[in-house]
C-alpha cells in the first residue's frame, strides 16, 4: 500500500472546529479524548476507522497514531455533490430551453392576436378565434415568466451545489 503521513493536528477537536475534511489520520495525543467520548458528536457517523492501531486505554505518547481512517464517506460525499452540481445544471439547461420556446410561442401568439385583431376590426373574425388568440398570447406570456422563474432558481441551485462540492472536497 502507500505510505500514510501522520499530519499532527494539536488541539483539534472535530466536535468544537467543525469537521476537517482534509483529515486522512486522526491524531489524538496524550490529554486528548478517547473516541468513545465522542460517540455522539455530530461528525461521529463519518469516523470510519479503517485501521485501529491502539487499543482502548492504551498509554500512549505524543504524537502516537492511534487510528487510520476510511476515506470512503468522504469520496462519496464529493461524488454525491458532483451528481447534484451536474444536475443542477441540467436543469439549468432546461429551463433555458423552456424560455426559448415559451418565447418562440410568444411571438406566434402575438402574431396570431394582431391578426384577428385587425380581422374583427372589419368585422371578418370571428369574437371566439380573437379570444382564442388573446388567451394564447396571455398563455405564452405567463409561460416565459414560469422559465425565467425557473431559470433564477436553477442558477441558485448551482451556487448552493458549488457551494456543497467545494465543502466535500
Amino acid at each position: 500500500g502507500t505510505a500514510q503521513k501522520a499530519v499532527p493536528c494539536r488541539g483539534y477537536l472535530p466536535d468544537e472546529f467543525g469537521a476537517n475534511q482534509q483529515a486522512k489520520l486522526l491524531h489524538w495525543t496524550l490529554g486528548t479524548p478517547c473516541f468513545h467520548e465522542y460517540a455522539h458528536a455530530p461528525m461521529a457517523s463519518e469516523w470510519h476507522r479503517e485501521k485501529l492501531l491502539v487499543d482502548f486505554n492504551s498509554e500512549v505518547k505524543e504524537s502516537d497514531i492511534l487510528a487510520i481512517l476510511d476515506d470512503k464517506t468522504f469520496v462519496s460525499k464529493v461524488a454525491q455533490a458532483r451528481a447534484d452540481l451536474a444536475t443542477a445544471k441540467a436543469q439549468l439547461a432546461n429551463a433555458t430551453a423552456a424560455l426559448t420556446k415559451s418565447e418562440a410561442v410568444m411571438r406566434l401568439a402575438g402574431r396570431t392576436s394582431e391578426r384577428q385583431q385587425a380581422l374583427a376590426a372589419k368585422g371578418i373574425a370571428a369574437t371566439a378565434s380573437l379570444d382564442t388568440a388573446t388567451r394564447d398570447t396571455e398563455v405564452a406570456k405567463a409561460d416565459m415568466e414560469v422559465a425565467k422563474a425557473q431559470i433564477e432558481s436553477a442558477n441558485a441551485q448551482i451556487a448552493q451545489r458549488e457551494a456543497q462540492l467545494r465543502q466535500a472536497e
